[in-house]
């Protein structure tokens, strides 16, 4: 069977507060979703964002390796840093993070980590495939803490 699964994790964040806090992630290639529904041709990540850049808008960071590092979201103006470990026993290998929100004023942020990309029983990206009888787990872990 063919599947692709994420997670929609949304974070409460003041829109004001969005060039001051920032996203690090391992490395990454970056993708979006084009107006025909197309995949774009992969851009070279950053390691780090402001959640005001735009090209972070709408956007899959795909992974280009076991990931180095966890991803974090760090949120001074919250007095917080939000890590999410891919790194997980037993679990299937992650695919991308994607992150977006709805408009300027929205007063949310989503970091996703994703196993595949929209639409990818067509275009193969991230698409996994179960066998008859199989299973197979995505496990992340969140960790909610304070800077230092």
């Amino acid at each position: 069977m063919p599947y692709y699964a994420g997670h929609h994790f949304y974070f409460t964040l003041p829109h004001t507060q969005r060039a001051e806090t920032s996203l690090e992630l391992p490395p990454t290639e970056r993708r979006f979703q084009q107006a025909d529904g197309s995949i774009s041709a992969a851009e070279p990540g950053e390691p780090r964002y402001t959640l005001d850049e735009a090209r972070i808008h709408d956007r899959f960071h795909c992974l280009t390796g076991v990931p180095d590092r966890p991803v974090k979201l760090l949120a001074p103006g919250l007095d917080r840093v939000i890590t999410i470990d891919l790194q997980r026993p037993n679990s299937v290998a992650w695919y991308c993070v994607t992150t977006w929100t709805e408009a300027p004023e929205s007063d949310f942020y989503c970091v996703e980590p994703w196993l595949g990309l929209p639409d990818a029983i067509h275009n193969g990206m991230g698409l996994r495939w179960l066998d008859p009888g199989k299973t197979e787990a995505a496990a992340l872990r969140i960790h909610v803490g304070k800077p230092g």
